[in-house]
């Protein structure tokens, strides 16, 4: 599901480059069946059983709880819940290279064998391609079931997904800001994709 938004990616990389932003714009799309929080309870998983023990899951599915709780769900640990929300996360490097024509320029060179003269007027060039420093899309996928009885997740009820550029490898920083950005009027409308500008001081990290 990971992708690479060349184009956006090229747009964005001049506002990266010009220093800290106070927000992070996320682009989120999602479909559903899903209605708005009825104080539900929910559960917080992976999508991939391997990461159930994950420190590094743990830390996350902790900040996904919280911010939860903060649009109207009672977030439960262990046991029967009404909603299981399973995270997937990941990260995709993008070096996009800035291509411009060759460079072209003369000079006078002291080769005999040239033409016959000690000074031949020559053209030389070289390759005009550049590259850009490495950005890296950073995405957050989400998947809400409704549990109909203990063991079985039941049905998907909701798929969405969140991402946003960084010139920074680690997903870590980034992560309550694309949880944030999924969660900004959930559900959402299905099929909507929506740019999200999160405020970095409203997130608590």
């Amino acid at each position: 599901m990971l992708r690479k938004y060349k184009l956006w990616i090229l747009v964005a990389v001049s506002g990266l480059l010009t220093g800290c932003s106070s927000t992070v714009d996320c682009d989120v799309v999602c479909y559903h069946t899903l209605g708005e929080s009825m104080g539900e309870t929910v559960r917080v998983v992976p999508q991939d059983s391997e990461l159930t023990d994950s420190p590094e899951f743990a830390v996350f599915a902790a900040q996904f709880k919280e911010q939860l709780s903060k649009v109207g769900y009672t977030v439960g640990d262990a046991g029967a819940s009404d909603l299981i929300f399973a995270i997937r996360y990941g990260t995709d490097e993008s070096l996009e290279e800035a291509k411009r024509p060759p460079k072209c320029f003369t000079r006078y060179r002291y080769l005999y064998e040239d033409y016959g003269s000690p000074y031949y007027r020559g053209l030389e060039c070289y390759d005009g391609q550049i590259e850009s420093p490495s950005l890296y899309v950073h995405v957050l996928a989400l998947n809400v079931y409704r549990q109909t009885e203990p063991g079985d997740p039941g049905e998907v009820i909701y798929q969405g997904i969140a991402n946003s550029i960084s010139m920074n490898g680690n997903i870590g920083p980034t992560m309550p800001y694309l949880m944030a950005a999924i969660l900004d009027g959930f559900p959402g409308e299905s099929g909507e994709v929506r740019n999200v500008v999160v405020d970095r001081k409203a997130v608590k990290k």
